[in-house]
């Protein structure tokens, strides 16, 4: 992502919309922001809502640009910034992405049901990463997401299904 993805000019237009940092989870001197800010992989993407430093949105994976894009109007919705289709709507999804950024993902399975009930259909793309995540939480057993995610090309996040090979 660093080579191909961040370079990208269509992402100058974001770069005042959000802090960008990127952590050398090696360095020891990082270990106190690991141990607060948690990732289950490299890469691992994280929202910081800068009002309670809560998670308030997480992927694990790479993405292309376009899924960069989406990625980053998630965020705007998730820390209330605007971006979504709807108050009620937007309330879902914060609290849905927000369970999932604390591992709570019962709770963000039954919250990512009812923001797509309440999701606008002109917002499909902000929407179409939520639908991902209901799906990938209904598919596996919660006790062992973090696992196999952690397993090198048994679990491919955003698929939901085991890869040959």
């Amino acid at each position: 992502m660093r080579e191909f993805v961040f370079p990208d000019p269509s992402l100058t237009s974001r770069a005042g919309q959000f802090v960008w940092l990127a952590i050398n989870i090696e360095d020891e001197k990082n270990a106190p922001f690991l141990v607060k800010f948690p990732g289950e992989a490299v890469p691992t993407f994280a929202v910081v809502d800068p009002k309670d430093e809560s998670v308030a949105l997480r992927l694990v994976g790479s993405m292309t640009v376009p899924q960069l894009h989406a990625f980053l109007d998630r965020a705007l919705v998730a820390v209330g910034s605007g971006g979504g289709g709807g108050q009620e709507a937007d309330a879902a999804l914060r609290a849905a992405d927000q369970h999932y950024g604390a591992r709570r993902y019962k709770e963000a399975e039954e919250a990512y049901r009812l923001a797509l009930d309440k999701a606008p259909a002109e917002r499909a793309a902000v929407w179409a990463s939520a639908s991902e995540q209901a799906a990938m939480l209904t598919i596996l057993p919660y006790p062992i997401i973090a696992r196999r995610r952690r397993s090198s090309g048994i679990f491919r996040p955003g698929f939901g299904r085991r890869q040959s090979g």
